[in-house]
């Protein structure tokens, strides 16, 4: 009961994360490969399900869940600040959407992501990185093939957050930042958009 309000948002979305990239993360690894494979990549990954079978027959749960910790130290803080956010910028928002629920949580949903994307790009910048670098393709009658097309061989989180100063400087942490917040702003704000209108209707007829 003593607990301040956007604390607890900010714990409860760390810990909701952290049990979801459970599920998250394999889907994330063949994601993001798929993603980032060029098309002249002898052996690539032919499809999703391709991708996870290949992945675990060469790599196992290790290449699975490549980036479980990164995944974490990048997502976690994500959900934090953004549920941070969102409880603020409601609060802010509410006089001014007064009886508007659609657009409070629109609004307030799609400002706290972009807000998130924003501040925490670095590590989602480091966690992709380190995802996608070096997977074993190919199998024992084709034989297997280490490919490290992206120039970079990260071995930790912090190796990889000092190897892109490094190389494109602090400024180069944010690559990719507005890309990033203009793919999940609107997906977050149409979702709270919608529950937050659901909800009010829900309250104005609980019996039906």
């Amino acid at each position: 009961g003593n607990v301040p309000r956007p604390l607890l948002h900010l714990w409860s979305g760390f810990f909701a994360e952290m049990v979801s990239c459970v599920v998250w993360v394999p889907v994330d690894v063949i994601k993001e490969r798929l993603q980032s494979q060029g098309p002249n990549i002898a052996l690539r990954y032919r499809s999703s399900w391709d991708g996870l079978r290949v992945c675990a027959r060469n790599e196992g749960l290790r290449g699975l869940y490549k980036g479980y910790f990164s995944t974490l130290a990048s997502f976690g803080p994500f959900s934090a600040v953004y549920f941070t956010f969102y409880e603020i910028f409601t609060s802010l928002l509410a006089p001014v959407f007064e009886g508007n629920n659609f657009m409070l949580g629109l609004t307030a949903a799609f400002a706290a992501n972009t807000t998130s994307a924003f501040v925490t790009n670095p590590l989602e910048l480091v966690k992709t990185r380190l995802q996608i670098q070096r997977p074993v393709l190919g199998d024992a009658a084709t034989g297997f093939v280490h490919t490290n097309v992206h120039g970079y061989q990260y071995t930790s989180f912090i190796g990889g957050l000092r190897g892109i100063v490094k190389v494109h400087g602090v400024l180069g942490l944010w690559r990719g930042s507005l890309a990033r917040a203009l793919h999940t702003g609107p997906n977050a704000a149409l979702t709270m958009g919608t529950y937050r209108w659901l909800q009010g209707i829900y309250h104005q007829n609980p019996e039906n």
